[in-house]
């Protein structure tokens, strides 16, 4: 599937950090869908701050692996250098980072989630290999056999 991209628009900053938006579906972004969907979050103080953030979160001892799988997928996707931070208080490392397209270009494409309500993108559900790229993306996060 293609995406329309004229909603989506790019801050200085994009422009300036060189992020690329997908022109189409992929089973990576798939993948990156499901780990947001569990790990992580795309959020926007635009009244106060204009602030654009995508987090993904980790627990600190045993997905170190995981880390580095996930910003490689960022950085394969959007051009997008994700930061690590630690949170000492809870053992949790969550890759941070700010940008308006990427989270317009999520929100345009389909992906929401508010609280507990996770809304995939349709598109997904109709190919075999995206939806199971979409199960690793959450199996990813707290699966287990």
């Amino acid at each position: 599937m293609e995406f329309c991209l004229n909603l989506v628009y790019k801050s200085w900053k994009d422009v300036k950090d060189e992020i690329i938006l997908p022109q189409k579906s992929s089973p990576r972004l798939c993948e990156l869908i499901g780990i947001l969907a569990w790990d992580g979050s795309i959020a926007s103080d635009v009244e106060k701050t204009k602030d654009y953030r995508i987090q993904i979160y980790a627990n600190a001892f045993d997905e170190s692996e995981y880390l580095v799988h996930t910003k490689n997928l960022v950085k394969s996707l959007f051009n997008l250098d994700m930061k690590s931070f630690l949170s000492k208080s809870d053992n949790t490392i969550y890759l941070l980072k700010r940008s308006k397209a990427v989270f317009y270009f999520l929100k345009n494409i389909g992906y929401e989630k508010v609280d507990s309500f996770i809304k995939v993108p349709s598109w997904i559900w109709e190919d075999t290999l995206f939806a199971a790229s979409l199960v690793r993306g959450l199996f990813d996060t707290d699966g287990c056999l």
